[in-house]
């Protein structure tokens, strides 16, 4: 029963909790001579935990049995995933990784993948994924028409050109077309996702410049924004969560003939509203640099307290479950050396703990194997409709699509927000979706085939998608977990994630602004021109497709260290993921606390040293003061907004998990 499986859970959340109390007080958990201690930071996420913990496990006795968490059917095809999987991992020690990768397929395609998993894909199952990305908020400016405002025009449009120099250089063309093909197969592709996409990519480019580097990974993450539509119009089947509410009337049009319609209104809404947030991104990019550099460690704090708080008021869902997700994401973070205090922390004498786990490994076992794992329970079917793309179809569907301006600007709009602050592609697409239908002339036809229904949230995903890279680059804090993994990638390269990239690497920065707009011509040119062979990708059967994507994350778990360990890891960490996701736990949190923990700490820290251990600190200089409240506010809006709600007199909301 799903009670039981919650209070299971629990009891595991317990004992990681009370492993962390105990070992910090072993390290002391206080305040000595030169600032905080090592066990300070993981006492309090460790009490924190339990006291949550407690609370969850108390609402799961009370709820009652509920559903099973998982039939005797229902597993025969996710244990069919699994245990080859770990066979091949313990063969590896013996005959070597790409030896037992090339025996697990063969036997799994030969004797497992005979079996056939019935029932078509589930849409509630995607609807369940995690809120992907917090965004932190940062004041904006009025425009002024001044001399200074000038020559910040003048001087932005000459970094944009030494950008646009950068990224259409031939190479960095090359890596954009191969980083949107692999994304668009990615995307198309049940169970892989844009985040797990990244991380399986991003040991290929340790040896890369880094500005080459990040056009790979954010061409690849444009791509699978684009190969989300294709599965979702033509099959029904969502490759992406944010491509659930395309499949409302976007199959509908496949099935009466008009799938290239669809796959035109699609692919030019996603366009439409990367272009949007890119515009503002070089706008404002480097006004929230410019204010960014006046911040210090309480500000930095207090922005990435706002991340995760607006995680638990704004996430969807049940907060508790979202808190729980981050404080176990910075205990996770907090195993291994501190490197300022030089001591060991929840190593318990195993070397391999040592270094940590790293959030590369955490990001392809949560989203890669767990996602697999869902989906070989819940069972894929592959029937779609025929694409009927051509020329012809592909301008008489632009000579229409103007009749829609309002719609592409206000799915711009909600993209560009929703991306920016807590929420998401997914949260944004179904917004912009609601609010095209509330506003239609025929709302009917919704459901039913209406071309409107596809360019709404088509629009506000990519928007999202492209406005969650704005934070990251100028504050140093990731909106999403693919943007997470890319945040990982600019500390691997020996990058300063930040404000001061505008200062010390403006080529870095204006080739990756410069790259967004290369690379959403060449997506969209592609997918147009490409629909039947990424659709095509669709008739391998799932048997063949489940082997091959485990052998991918395996093999791009071993390249982060070239070390089995990490392997183990990734399948613990996929095991996780499906029991997460199966009890609605959101993983977004859990990797931002991972790649986060450091930072926070040290700014927590850093800010406890200023003020000699007062709190205060964050309350007494404005900006601090100002992004505390709002994060403080967050915190308690699970608590106030039922309360206001009774108060108004409206009926309590259904609590229904937002997941991205």
């Amino acid at each position: 029963m799903t009670r039981t499986a919650d209070l299971a859970t629990a009891a595991l959340l317990l004992l990681i909790g009370l492993i962390a109390v105990v070992d910090s007080l072993r390290l002391g958990a206080g305040w000595g001579s030169d600032g905080p201690k090592s066990g300070f930071f993981p006492f309090w996420l460790g009490t924190l935990l339990l006291v949550v913990t407690v609370v969850i496990a108390v609402q799961a006795w009370r709820r009652g049995p509920g559903k099973p968490f998982v039939t005797r059917e229902q597993l025969r095809p996710v244990m069919q995933v699994l245990w080859p999987a770990v066979a091949m991992v313990a063969l590896t020690a013996v005959i070597g990784l790409y030896v037992a990768s090339a025996l697990y397929l063969a036997f799994y395609m030969r004797w497992v993948g005979r079996h056939r998993w019935h029932g078509g894909a589930h849409l509630h199952r995607h609807s369940r994924r995690d809120v992907s990305g917090l965004r932190a908020v940062v004041p904006g400016a009025d425009a002024q028409r001044s001399a200074r405002d000038l020559a910040r025009l003048l001087m932005g449009l000459e970094n944009l050109l030494l950008g646009f120099s950068i990224a259409v250089t031939p190479f960095n063309l090359f890596v954009a077309v191969v980083g949107i093909t692999l994304g668009t197969i990615i995307g198309v592709l049940p169970g892989l996702g844009g985040a797990n996409g990244v991380a399986i990519l991003l040991p290929l480019t340790f040896t890369m410049p880094p500005t080459s580097a990040i056009i790979l990974l954010t061409s690849l993450y444009w791509g699978a924004l684009f190969g989300g539509a294709i599965t979702s119009i033509l099959f029904n089947i969502p490759g992406e969560p944010w491509s659930v509410a395309t499949t409302f009337d976007g199959y509908p049009l496949a099935r009466q003939g008009q799938g290239g319609q669809a796959l035109t209104a699609a692919f030019t809404s996603s366009f439409v509203g990367a272009l949007f947030s890119i515009v503002l991104i070089t706008l404002f990019a480097p006004l929230l640099a410019e204010i960014a550099l006046r911040f210090g460690p309480p500000e930095f704090f207090a922005i990435q307290l706002l991340t995760f708080s607006s995680f638990v008021g704004l996430g969807g869902g049940n907060p508790l479950k979202s808190l729980v997700s981050i404080l176990l994401g910075f205990i996770l973070a907090a195993v291994g050396l501190d490197i300022v205090t030089g001591q060991l922390r929840m190593t318990f004498g195993i070397t391999d703990l040592m270094k940590g786990f790293d959030f590369i490994i955490a990001v392809i076992g949560l989203f890669g194997i767990g996602e697999i794992l869902l989906s070989v329970e819940e069972g894929l079917t592959f029937r779609g409709a025929a694409t009927g793309m051509n020329l012809k179809v592909v301008l008489q569907t632009w000579k229409i699509l103007p009749r829609y301006a309002r719609t592409f600007v206000r799915g711009a709009f909600i993209g560009f927000w929703m991306g920016f602050k807590p929420g998401g592609a997914t949260p944004a697409s179904f917004m912009s979706y609601a609010f095209a239908k509330r506003f239609s002339k025929h709302p009917e036809r919704f459901g039913k085939g209406e071309l409107e229904g596809v360019v709404a949230p088509e629009t506000a995903a990519h928007a999202a998608g492209v406005a969650a890279i704005l934070p990251m680059i100028t504050l140093g804090i990731p909106g999403s977990p693919t943007a997470a993994v890319m945040l990982g990638g600019l500390i691997i390269w020996g990058l300063q994630p930040g404000p001061l990239l505008f200062t010390e690497k403006p080529d870095f920065v204006w080739g990756l602004i410069a790259s967004m707009y290369t690379g959403n011509i060449i997506g969209v040119l592609m997918v147009l021109a490409g629909v039947p062979f990424f659709a095509a990708i669709l008739r391998v059967p799932f048997a063949i497709l489940t082997p091959l994507i485990v052998v991918v994350c395996a093999v791009g778990a071993y390249a982060v260290h070239s070390s089995m360990i990490d392997v183990w890891y990734m399948l613990i960490f996929g095991v996780v993921g499906y029991v997460f996701k199966k009890l609605d736990y959101p993983l977004a949190p859990l990797v931002l606390a991972l790649v986060l923990g450091d930072l926070a700490e040290n700014a927590l820290r850093q800010s406890l040293i200023m003020s000699q251990s007062s709190l205060g600190v964050f309350f007494t200089r404005p900006i601090a003061c100002v992004i505390t409240l709002v994060a403080l506010f967050f915190l308690l809006m699970p608590i106030l907004t039922p309360w206001w709600r009774r108060l108004r007199g409206l009926p309590p909301t259904s609590g229904a998990p937002a997941e991205a």
